[in-house]
């Protein structure tokens, strides 16, 4: 059996995510890992690490003002750590990318976080998508901005970006960030009462972590986040941000990616075997294997369809979506016949 099991790969770098120009040019590295091991090598502690590391960011990297203009060239590649390095310019989604990249070959705990920014808790409906980083340093995690700890557009002057060194964004406590920041995941807001995304669009007020009911222990799940390798992480984080704010679509878009991957790899473990297979007799022993691979496939690929059910016509994911929803459908024909040739020839 040979078919072309298809999967759309979804944009995930967030539509408009906002950041901060060139200086050192990190002096001929052309990975992270090479930059942080001059930036860091003769220092001791991962305080001193993580300030330098964010100091040459500050001094380096300058936010890309293209992306205000109808010929902007900024694409999830270009805000790859090694290209904002060879740039010297980004989008939040590119600082925080590089202050990830060179923490992590530092051997420093960081995560990247996502979600909303506004300017001030007095305009909670002016808000944008934005990227930043939480970093755990001397036992004790943190969050940082590397983008607004850089700089800032100057509106007044025509979208003139300003370089202006803000260290009120290095190593905040979350409930100050959180006046300005909201993650998509409410683990990055390390509250027991996380602060839901309708109290942050519509609170005039200083948000903080209020006493209340304790609805999410993050400390257990801050725990189970440090054990786990990646993928988990990646995975759970996404079921945590659906269940924290169902309407929000990033979450669902990556859920749903997420289960296409799974289905299409079980779908090609379906086809290894059944080529293997040459005669009746050989697939009649393994017929009960392939059922299960081909049912536990069908199951992956409800559940990408569930997630992204409903997106709307107006959404920034609804072609891609689209399309991979015909993928899909195509992909479940396929295993309906192969459910029929199971049928027919293991018997």
């Amino acid at each position: 059996m040979t078919r072309l099991l298809s999967i759309i790969l979804f944009f995930l770098l967030s539509s408009t995510v906002f950041a901060q120009t060139p200086a050192d040019k990190a002096k001929g590295e052309t990975s992270p890992e090479a930059l942080a091991k001059r930036l860091t090598k003769s220092l001791s502690n991962d305080s001193l690490k993580v300030q330098v590391i964010f100091d040459w960011i500050t001094s380096n990297v300058v936010y890309d003002t293209s992306i205000f203009g109808g010929s902007s060239n900024i694409t999830s590649e270009s805000q790859k750590a090694p290209r904002v390095m060879q740039t010297g310019k980004a989008v939040c989604q590119g600082y925080a990318n590089l202050f990830y990249e060179l923490c992590q070959a530092s051997g420093i705990p960081v995560s990247v976080i996502e979600g909303y920014c506004r300017f001030s808790p007095e305009n909670p409906k002016e808000y944008q998508l934005h990227a930043w980083n939480a970093v755990k340093v001397n036992g004790k995690w943190y969050v940082t901005d590397p983008t607004w700890g850089t700089g800032y557009i100057d509106m007044s002057k025509g979208g003139r970006y300003v370089r202006e060194k803000n260290v009120a964004f290095f190593l905040t406590s979350p409930d100050k960030l959180l006046n300005t920041h909201l993650p998509f995941d409410p683990l990055w807001q390390f509250s027991y009462s996380p602060v839901s995304r309708d109290d942050f669009m519509s609170a005039a007020k200083k948000v903080a972590n209020a006493p209340g009911k304790k609805t999410f222990s993050y400390p257990d799940t801050l725990q189970a986040y440090e054990k786990q390798d990646s993928a988990t992480r990646r995975l759970m984080a996404f079921r945590r941000m659906h269940a924290f704010d169902p309407t929000n679509e990033e979450p669902k878009v990556k859920l749903s990616y997420h289960y296409n991957r799974l289905a299409i790899s079980t779908m090609n473990k379906y086809s290894q075997t059944r080529s293997m297979l040459k005669t009746k007799e050989q697939l009649a022993g393994r017929r009960d294997e392939l059922t299960e691979l081909l049912n536990q496939a069908e199951a992956y690929f409800g559940n990408s369809l569930r997630f992204t059910e409903g997106i709307s016509s107006k959404s920034f994911y609804f072609s891609n979506v689209t399309d991979n929803h015909q993928k899909i459908k195509s992909n479940l024909a396929v295993i309906k016949e192969e459910r029929g040739f199971l049928k027919k020839n293991a018997n």
